[in-house]
């Protein structure tokens, strides 16, 4: 889980740096939307980044549900096969 957090959060950030990058190189200056933007855009890696580790949470609790339903079922089935 670790592992995949920080990959997903350095692939934002990878993101981010390409998006300011590209804005710098067109004129070479920023203005002040443009710094509003980087600003915001650092806002939201920052959001981002802080809710990827619920997301993938949230993905492992919803997949061990699953594979304590299919267990569960599987024994179930076994219970019934052997009655």
């Amino acid at each position: 889980m670790e592992f995949s957090v920080r990959v997903a959060s350095l692939s934002v950030a990878a993101l981010a740096d390409r998006k300011l990058n590209a804005m710098a190189l067109v004129d070479g200056d920023i203005s002040g939307q443009q710094f509003r933007l980087i600003l915001n855009g650092i806002a939201k890696y920052h959001q981002m980044k802080d809710e990827i580790p619920a997301r993938v949470k949230a993905r492992l609790k919803v997949a061990m549900k699953e594979e304590t339903s299919s267990e569960q079922r599987r024994a179930s089935d076994q219970l019934h096969k052997k009655s």
